[in-house]
């Protein structure tokens, strides 16, 4: 699974593409109605990702991001300071 967030003029777009052994891809996207505080938008998109997993069936899954920090903190391999991204964190564990 990819997962990406980005900032644009009226919120955030959020999107992660699963692709499966056989290379089939699922796109999923969205897109937040509310102004992101830093990295909310790449923990929108991971636990997006992790939805559609959870609704695929998927047993095994290897999760890449663009921003190693929100992955690292996913991973819980760093500690997370920020208290706005403390929830995510919890959440995706």
């Amino acid at each position: 699974m990819y997962f990406n967030g980005s900032r644009i003029q009226d919120g955030s777009g959020v999107e992660c593409v699963l692709i499966n052994p056989n290379n089939k891809k699922h796109l999923v996207s969205s897109h937040l109605e509310f102004e992101c505080m830093n990295n909310i938008d790449e923990y929108e998109a991971l636990m997006l990702g992790l939805e559609k997993s959870i609704n695929l069936n998927v047993v095994v899954l290897k999760v890449v991001g663009d921003l190693e920090i929100v992955v690292q903190q996913a991973r819980n391999t760093i500690h997370c300071f920020s208290w706005h991204l403390k929830s995510y964190q919890q959440e995706v564990w």
